[in-house]
């Protein structure tokens, strides 16, 4: 075997490596957020899936458009992220987008309530 065949297999090792470590760690976000996904009126946390937020919470999407300018939160790619990652994208401060969510869900929760008196 010469060295540029032990280099290609080094390199295929590394790649394979790579691609392992990027899915582990995307499995371990998905699992993560499946154990802390919202419940119905359940507070919203940065680790969180954004599509299992708006699952849970559809009013959330229309929210994080109009008020946050989130205009990619429908987008196929962003439901595979949590909630502080979207934030990220979008250059916001994650903990303030997290606790004003929060609070529109909760006043949304108590209109609701309110109505149905």
């Amino acid at each position: 075997m010469d060295d540029n065949e032990i280099k290609a297999i080094m390199d295929k090792s590394w790649q394979d490596r790579a691609r392992f470590e990027v899915n582990r760690d995307k499995m371990m976000r998905e699992q993560a957020a499946r154990e802390t996904a919202p419940s119905e009126g359940g507070t919203v946390t940065l680790d969180m899936m954004v599509a299992e937020i708006i699952e849970a919470h559809p009013s959330a999407a229309d929210y994080l458009v109009a008020d946050w300018n989130m205009a990619c939160i429908s987008c196929p790619a962003s439901q595979s992220e949590t909630l502080r990652e979207a934030a990220q994208v979008h250059e916001l401060d994650p903990e303030d987008v997290c606790e004003a969510l929060n609070d529109f869900l909760e006043d949304t929760a108590m209109i609701q309530a309110e109505e149905l008196e």
